[in-house]
């Protein structure tokens, strides 16, 4: 058998960093190439990739194949780095999620042990219905979805216990002062004041203010107060069926004429505080009279709570809009 006349140069060329493959050849057919690669990296933090190439020749008398592998190492300080920031990229993001199933899971612990302290002989909730929010939401930053766009609050609860007795015990003067409420971290400081029998003619409401005081943090905070504030006193119902006694939303600014209860709190008499501001005012008959719908969070012996108080306290909640 005749040896094939044709004479064939294959020339396989690595010509650059994609590793082109060219043939050449007689009536050649170069199919498509096939190019993978690999990277690894060593412990001197170099960095070593492996390229492949297929090329196919076909002429009349002679089918052939020819590969070719390449391997460079690439060296230098931006490779390292490289491969540090994306590796402390990963480490940040996995933190953060860690982090996060932290924040949850103790919430979800302190409301379930809330709960469980609470379990009677009889195997019911004796326990206020609004518990768990407090549990949830005292003292921190949260989004509150409105009509209008969704916006950053702090949320602070004051239970102020024995709140019946002092409704019909104490006189017309008579009022608590909250402790220091600071308003998320580095925030301003804010209190509660609570009249439990405001007598006006022959009229008792119950009076709740929110005011500015001292607080650790005023020299680096912006002056005049400027941000808006709620007050509301929480209906004790079962989910469905409350109705919150709600303050209307003070805005500092539609209240220039005073402008000292926004001002910077100074000592005056050894006093820290701004005059409070009344936000919301209830007929007292309301407080004592509103009776609760009754559900399976109400036990046998809890018969005086009403919609307003739970076991002779009231629960008032403050929200200012960051």
């Amino acid at each position: 058998m005749r040896a094939p006349r044709c004479f064939i140069i294959l020339l396989v060329s690595l010509c650059n960093i994609d590793d082109n493959c060219f043939c050449f050849g007689e009536n050649i057919t170069v199919q498509s190439p096939d190019h993978s690669g690999s990277q690894a990296v060593n412990g001197s933090g170099n960095v070593s990739e492996t390229q492949h190439a297929t090329c196919q020749i076909t002429t009349e008398e002679l089918v052939a194949s020819a590969q070719a592998t390449v391997t460079r190492v690439l060296t230098g300080a931006c490779i390292a780095e490289a491969v540090d920031q994306r590796l402390q990229s990963l480490e940040n993001l996995f933190q953060i999620g860690i982090d996060e199933i932290n924040q949850k899971l103790n919430i979800l612990l302190r409301s379930s042990s809330s709960r469980l302290r609470s379990l009677g002989d009889a195997g019911r909730l004796d326990v206020d219905p609004r518990q768990a929010e407090v549990d949830r939401m005292n003292n921190t930053i949260s989004d509150i979805s409105t009509a209008q766009a969704t916006i950053r609050a702090f949320t602070h609860f004051l239970r102020v216990e024995h709140f019946d007795d002092k409704m019909s015990q104490w006189g017309s003067r008579g009022y608590l002062r909250s402790p220091n409420v600071q308003v998320g971290p580095r925030g301003y400081a804010m209190y509660l004041k609570v009249i439990p029998r405001d007598v006006q003619g022959d009229k008792v409401f119950v009076s709740v203010g929110a005011g500015l005081t001292r607080g650790e943090y005023d020299a680096s905070l912006t002056w005049p107060f400027a941000l808006k504030y709620r007050v509301e006193i929480l209906d004790h119902s079962e989910e469905g069926y409350r109705h919150d006694l709600s303050g209307a939303t003070f805005d500092p600014l539609d209240y220039r004429h005073y402008a000292g209860l926004w001002k910077r709190p100074i000592t005056t008499l050894g006093n820290d505080d701004n005059i409070a501001l009344v936000n919301i005012k209830i007929p007292a008959n309301i407080i004592l009279d509103s009776v609760n719908r009754r559900s399976d969070y109400f036990s046998s012996s809890d018969n005086g709570n009403r919609k307003y108080l739970w076991q002779g306290s009231l629960l008032i909640k403050l929200t200012v809009y960051l």
